[in-house]
């Protein structure tokens, strides 16, 4: 399982956005400490202050001593002799508190709608629609509210109008009919909210918005009249149509949705850790401290461990009975890449958006005829114009809301903020006696001072931000620089001074499958020239599927599990909880290990593996992968010599003419076939980084060139059959777009054999790789009766030259329905018959 990693402070994001400011002020108290010997000589060491007020401090934040007194002494210092820069947060903090700093931007929208138009010309529609959503953040009255209307500040309105009826056409491109319905009314309400209805009738973006509109209703078997254009057109009226088709949208919704149930780990919970099966348990040794040993057999596919974000101690009163009410999304942090993408609130992907904090720039909430929000937008309203301003956003938000630009900057602080707001907002659930996250090790001893000094000063810092909406709801919202004098928030600090050491060691990546679409036109050789309807006919074809880390989060009972390069369970996450899976069979003594990000499969090199392991976890890996001499003498040998520019000219020449036998005009399995060995020939060559210089493997160059293969071919069908009726002949010097194809679909089979040789036969890159080839076929044959993956002997004659004969993927790949079952198969051993169903309705049938 991937761990959270990166830099302590600052989440790794390609958002723009994210302030750097506190890494910057902790860097330079830093500096300014060493600087000083005598006084880093004071702050800098690890000795315990024996007094009963540190004792005090240790009880109320479940810490220890030591961690008790450097903490003190660090607040001490901030309190005495802190630079003026870090003394200055405090005023900045009331700044942000007070609301009158405004992170809404017209321009910056302005920016990321025409960022959109340009990748939406170049073929790329995915990140074209992220820039839309990135936008609508950005952009100030991004909907419509009746007290904006009243005081005339309409005009803002117009960025928004302009960005949602963008991302509308983004989504008619996508076939995402329900999505771009709801983003053409917002479009709308806002156009008519800020001009007359006159020129309401004449804009050519107008007429667009109601093309579409009934090209949606169409698809969703709506009536296309809807709206009555050739009479006057209230603002009222269309918000009431715009409720009534997001009811007629939920009720379709409600006959496709399936009720979720929590899963239940195999021979069920453990009472003393809930979060693990019962048939395992937690030993503890000095050489391995606490671990997670089997005490009955599993097989691949059977739960191991349940847990939701937080732990279940924070369902003291559900008695932990399955039902839909634990989604403890608010345990969760969504990464600030991911805010434009993912519901703030269900953590459910975002096509649309159905609304955007209206203070800061960094909350999207699903479509309003989701689950998730139709319970507040739609039911029971009396009046439509408050559709939006009415909007409830969760309490939690609320409490960091005015302080997002600060929180940014803290990278998991930001997590610890919101771990200890839901600590002092729900006390009760910390007086449960399941596992928490208090018992967790917080590795005092590991961390040098140095590190210790800035989690301090970030644990200073969250316990002020914490003061601050304290003092806030009782009325009060000064706080004062002097800690010291202020217990309860010493106690705050000090806990999360602990926590942030406890989530560098314990955190969770959390993942989701997501598809990937790169750049069509940098799929395409400069020669080739497409139209905008050739593009959307050859997107199918470049779409991958990944796994996208979209937040963090902290799972008590799962971090006891140690780690292994080679481990024998994988995880994935269902709505708020994470789920444990065995991937090999495991007996009764065996340990249950995880991965924490470095799986040797991906990171072959041990030293790297080991290097990584030390530096964030603090201990060294023994796994067989890690301390296999063989292994290692061998690996060294293979990867002693560092690359000279020739070796990486050398491979340079030989991927470039392998990615461009695609697109010649004179094909011939010969050619294809001396092309590979270039490439496997310089693929070999030593190298002191990479496995496969430039991180290209082999696998993954028969995928790109065998979805170019695809898209020459298709592209080649549509012109010559324009040309063949032009001139009622045939050429026969034309490439031959029937060789093409089979070229195409024998790369992608090779790329499928290639991973199932290097992974393991059951492993997502392995599922990834069959399901790109079924969504591939469906959209080049148009139909699933259609498929065609036997191939002429010429072909299947190459078989052997590439990789080691395997009858089994020969015959998985024989045929459709073998393929699907494969499919389907593999999918519910790793993420079970729900989440199967799901990866296939969405990523095949789709």
């Amino acid at each position: 399982m991937d761990r959270e990693d990166g830099d302590k402070h600052s989440t790794s994001t390609s958002s723009a956005s994210v302030s750097t400011l506190w890494t910057r002020l902790i860097s330079s108290e830093l500096q300014h400490v060493q600087n000083d010997a005598q006084l880093s000589s004071r702050l800098f060491n690890k000795q315990v202050i024996n007094s009963k007020k540190i004792n005090q401090y240790t009880v109320k934040a479940n810490s220890t001593k030591a961690s008790a007194s450097f903490y003190y002494r660090i607040v001490s210092y901030i309190d005495e002799s802190a630079t003026n820069d870090l003394r200055r947060i405090i005023s900045f903090i009331h700044e942000l508190g007070s609301g009158n700093v405004s992170m809404k931007s017209s321009k910056k929208a302005q920016y990321y709608r025409e960022l959109g138009n340009d990748l939406f010309k170049q073929g790329n529609f995915t990140a074209s629609a992220t820039a839309y959503r990135t936008g609508l953040l950005h952009a100030p009255n991004a909907y419509f509210f009746p007290s904006n209307h009243q005081n005339k500040q309409g005009e803002f309105c117009l960025e928004g109008a302009l960005l949602h009826g963008n991302l509308s056409a983004v989504l008619a491109v996508q076939r995402l009919w329900s999505s771009c319905l709801e983003e053409v009314f917002t479009a709308l309400e806002l156009h008519l909210s800020i001009t007359n209805l006159e020129n309401f009738s004449k804009n050519s973006s107008i007429q667009r918005l109601k093309t579409r509109l009934n090209k949606c209703c169409q698809h969703l078997n709506l009536s296309t009249k809807l709206i009555d254009w050739d009479h006057d057109v209230t603002l009222n009226k269309l918000l009431q149509i715009h409720c009534s088709v997001i009811a007629k949208l939920n009720e379709k919704n409600k006959t496709v949705m399936k009720k979720w149930e929590i899963p239940t780990p195999k021979y069920q919970h453990n009472l003393q850790y809930y979060g693990l099966s019962n048939g395992v348990r937690v030993d503890q040794t000095n050489e391995k401290g606490r671990h997670v040993i089997a005490t009955e057999s599993f097989e691949p596919g059977d739960i191991i461990a349940v847990e939701p974000a937080g732990g279940w101690i924070t369902h003291p009163n559900s008695n932990h009975n399955n039902n839909n009410n634990h989604n403890n999304f608010k345990y969760l942090l969504l990464l600030p890449s991911q805010r434009m993408n993912q519901c703030s609130q269900c953590f459910s992907q975002l096509n649309s958006i159905g609304f955007v904090c209206p203070y800061c720039c960094d909350t999207a909430y699903c479509h309003l005829s989701s689950d998730c929000n139709y319970h507040q937008s739609c039911r029971e309203r009396k009046n439509s114009a408050y559709l939006y301003e009415d909007f409830q956003q969760p309490v939690w938000h609320l409490a960091e809301c005015r302080f997002m630009f600060l929180l940014n900057s803290i990278g998991l602080g930001h997590l610890c903020y919101r771990l200890a707001w839901l600590r002092q907002s729900y006390p009760d659930a910390q007086e449960a006696s399941l596992f928490s996250i208090d018992q967790l090790v917080e590795h005092f001893n590991e961390f040098p001072v140095e590190e210790l000094f800035e989690y301090a000063l970030t644990g200073w810092l969250i316990s002020k931000l914490l003061s601050y909406n304290s003092n806030n709801s009782n009325n009060d919202n000064k706080i004062n620089l002097k800690s010291t004098e202020n217990e309860n928030e010493l106690i705050q600090g000090l806990w999360c001074f602990d926590t942030l050491r406890r989530l560098q060691c314990n955190a969770h990546a959390v993942t989701e499958i997501q598809t990937d679409y790169p750049d069509l036109k940098a799929c395409l050789p400069n020669t080739f020239n497409v139209s905008m309807d050739d593009m959307k006919e050859i997107y199918p074809f470049v779409r991958r599927l990944k796994q996208t880390r979209i937040a963090t989060g902290l799972f008590p009972c799962v971090s006891l599990l140690n780690h292994s390069c080679d481990p024998n369970i994988i995880h994935n996450f269902e709505n708020s909880l994470i789920v444990l899976r065995c991937l090999k069979t495991i007996l009764p003594g065996s340990e249950v290990l995880n991965c924490y990000g470095p799986h040797y499969l991906h990171y072959p090199s041990s030293y790297e593996r080991l290097s990584l392991l030390k530096q964030q976890y603090f201990f060294i890996c023994n796994c067989q992968h890690c301390t296999t001499s063989t292994l290692d003498s061998k690996l060294s040998n293979q990867l002693s010599t560092k690359p000279t520019d020739e070796m990486l000219n050398q491979w340079k020449q030989a991927v470039d003419k392998l990615l461009s036998i695609p697109w010649e005009s004179i094909h011939s399995l010969d050619k294809l076939k001396t092309a590979i060995q270039s490439v496997q020939q310089a693929g070999t060559l030593p190298s002191t980084n990479y496995w496969w210089p430039l991180n290209d493997t082999l696998g993954s160059l028969f995928d790109t060139i065998g979805r170019q293969y695809l898209i020459h071919s298709k592209l080649l069908q549509k012109r010559q059959s324009t040309s063949d009726q032009d001139t009622n002949n045939n050429n026969n010097d034309k490439p031959n777009w029937l060789f093409i194809q089979n070229a195409g679909l024998w790369c992608l089979k090779s790329s499928v054999q290639w991973v199932h040789l290097n992974f393991d036969t059951i492993s997502c890159e392995y599922l990834w790789e069959l399901i790109n080839l079924l969504h591939i076929s469906i959209h080049y044959f148009g139909q699933f009766d259609l498929i065609q993956l036997n191939l002429p002997s010429e072909f299947t004659m190459l078989d052997g030259f590439i990789n080691k004969k395997d009858d089994s993927i020969g015959v998985i790949l024989s045929s459709k329905d073998a393929l699907l079952c494969e499919i389907k198969r593999l999918s519910t051993l790793l993420y079970g018959l729900n989440k199967s169903q799901m990866i296939i309705e969405q990523f095949v049938n789709k």
